[in-house]
C-alpha cells in the first residue's frame, strides 16, 4: 500500500509540481493565501499542542503536532508553515499572517508574539487564531505541498504587568503613607487601554535639593498598604540619571539633585523613566533676541507630560528657534 501511495505521490507531483524542485524556495512568499495546488494525505494532519503562553517562552514555542508516521515510505517533511487568522472581533488586524514553523510543530516566540501584537495590542489576554498548516514533503527529489488541516489555538502575548494607576511618593510629600495624601501625587496619563499607551507623566516641584523618589501602584493603594510588592524604584540607589530602567524586584530611589519643577514619565510597556526639568526649553528669535540673555527671558512652561508652551507679545520678525537649557551658550 505505502509503494502504490508513494508512486501516486510520485505521479502528482510530474503532474502538477513540475516547476517546483530543490527546497521550493517560493513558498514562504505566496501569492495569496489560498493554497489551490496543496494536496492532502490520509493520516498526515496537524493537532493543536496546548494553549500557547508567551510570558516566559524561550526561543521557540509548542503550537502543533504533525503525524509523520502517516507519511508514505521514501517521503520526508522538508518545510512547514502555518498561516494564523485572528478569530475574535476584539483583532484590530484580521488578515492572515505567515509564520515559519519547525517539523516539530514549534515556532519562533519572537514572530509569533509579533503576530499576535499585531492582531490584537499588547494586553496580555486570551487571543484566539484559526491555524491553518501546510508542509513540502519530499518524494523523488521534488517537493509537493501538502494540506495539514485547520486547527485552533489561544495564545497569550508577553506583556509587563502595568497598573492602571501610579503615584509618586518621596521626600517632597515627606514619604506619606496616607493614601488620600498621596492621591494627589497621581500620574496623569489619557484614557486608552494602558497596554496601547503605557505613558505616565506627573509634574513635580521641589523646594530643596537632593530628593528622593519612588513609584506606589494602584493596587497598594487599593489594599492600603503603600510598601506592599508592587513598589517601582531605580535599580540604583540615589540616581540622578535623568533616563533610565525601573525595578520592582529590590527598587531602590531615585533623586531630584536640583531644586525646580520636574516632568517625570513613565514607560510601563518597556520599564523606563525619564525625569525632565520643566523649564528646560527656552526660545530665541525675533522676540528679544538671539543671544543666551535673551533666551533666559522666554521659557516654555510645561503643561503636563511632553506638552509646554509659551504665551508672549511678538515685537520682531516671526523668525524663532527652540534652544535646549543645557546647551545655552
Amino acid at each position: 500500500m505505502k509503494k502504490t501511495l508513494l508512486y501516486s505521490l510520485a505521479a502528482l507531483v510530474g503532474l502538477s509540481f513540475a516547476s517546483c524542485n530543490g527546497d521550493y524556495d517560493d513558498w514562504t512568499n505566496p501569492q495569496g493565501f489560498g493554497q489551490e495546488n496543496a494536496i492532502t494525505i490520509p493520516g498526515f494532519a496537524a493537532t493543536a499542542a496546548g494553549d500557547v503562553n508567551l510570558a516566559n517562552p524561550g526561543e521557540n514555542v509548542k503550537v502543533f503536532n504533525l503525524s509523520e508516521a502517516a507519511l508514505p515510505e521514501g517521503t520526508e517533511l522538508n518545510k512547514t508553515r502555518m498561516i494564523i487568522t485572528p478569530t475574535d472581533e476584539a483583532a484590530t488586524y484580521d488578515l492572515p499572517q505567515i509564520l515559519e514553523a519547525n517539523n516539530d510543530g514549534t515556532v519562533d516566540s519572537t514572530a509569533l508574539q509579533t503576530a499576535v501584537v499585531k492582531a490584537y495590542g499588547k494586553r496580555p489576554a486570551v487571543r484566539p487564531f484559526k491555524v491553518h498548516v501546510y508542509s513540502d514533503v519530499m518524494a523523488n527529489g521534488q517537493a509537493l505541498l501538502v494540506d495539514a488541516g485547520e486547527i485552533n489555538i489561544n495564545v497569550t502575548p508577553k506583556a509587563p504587568f502595568i497598573s492602571k494607576a501610579y503615584y509618586l511618593i518621596g521626600d517632597f510629600n515627606d514619604w506619606t503613607t496616607d493614601v488620600n495624601k498621596l492621591a494627589g501625587y497621581k500620574f496623569s496619563r489619557s484614557d486608552k487601554d494602558v497596554y496601547e499607551d503605557p505613558f505616565f507623566t506627573f509634574t513635580v516641584t521641589t523646594t530643596k535639593n537632593d530628593q528622593c523618589w519612588k513609584i506606589i501602584p494602584q493596587e497598594n493603594l487599593d489594599a492600603n498598604n503603600i510598601w506592599q510588592q508592587g513598589v517601582v524604584g531605580t535599580a540604583k540607589d540615589g540616581s540622578t540619571d535623568a533616563e533610565g530602567t525601573l525595578v520592582t524586584d529590590n527598587p531602590q530611589a531615585g533623586k531630584i539633585a536640583e531644586a525646580g519643577t520636574y516632568v517625570i514619565t513613565l514607560n510601563m510597556i518597556d520599564y523606563s523613566y525619564s525625569v525632565v526639568r520643566a523649564d528646560s526649553y527656552y526660545m530665541v528669535g525675533g522676540v528679544y533676541g538671539w543671544n543666551a540673555e535673551s533666551a533666559a527671558k522666554v521659557a516654555f512652561y510645561n503643561e503636563s507630560g511632553s506638552k509646554a508652551s509659551i504665551t508672549t507679545q511678538w515685537t520682531g520678525d516671526a523668525n524663532l528657534k527652540i534652544w535646549n537649557r543645557a546647551g545655552i551658550g
